[in-house]
């Protein structure tokens, strides 16, 4: 039985590494900073609207100014227990940021179970 479960994490394994990019520069790992685990940086944040192509609809001026006021605030946010929607409404661009990759995964989560 137990080389039966190992077969099958290998097998697991190796489709995970086939089918997703796990490299620094994959989306996924550009957005990951965006879970609010820990406070993030700002080049992490512009990293992710450039990732999503959101330059055009986020003013990244504005957002570093509301970054940058936001801070100290962020910390405790991080620490908090709120959701990580509830957690990035402090600051209308990270909001947009936030809300628009919020928004599609949603949409991904429905397509799949149709």
């Amino acid at each position: 039985m137990e080389a039966d479960f190992c077969i099958g994490l290998q097998k697991a394994l190796s489709y995970l590494e086939q089918s997703f990019n796990f490299s620094s520069g994959a989306i996924t790992s550009v957005l990951q900073t965006l879970s609010l685990k820990s406070v993030p940086n700002f080049r992490s944040l512009s990293d992710a609207c450039s990732a999503l192509c959101l330059d055009a609809d986020i003013d990244i001026d504005t957002m570093y100014n509301e970054f940058s006021s936001a801070k100290v605030a962020l910390e405790r946010i991080v620490q908090s227990q709120a959701s990580v929607g509830e957690k990035w409404q402090t600051s209308k661009n990270m909001f947009k940021l936030v809300a628009y990759i919020l928004s599609v995964m949603h949409s991904l989560k429905e397509s799949f179970r149709s």
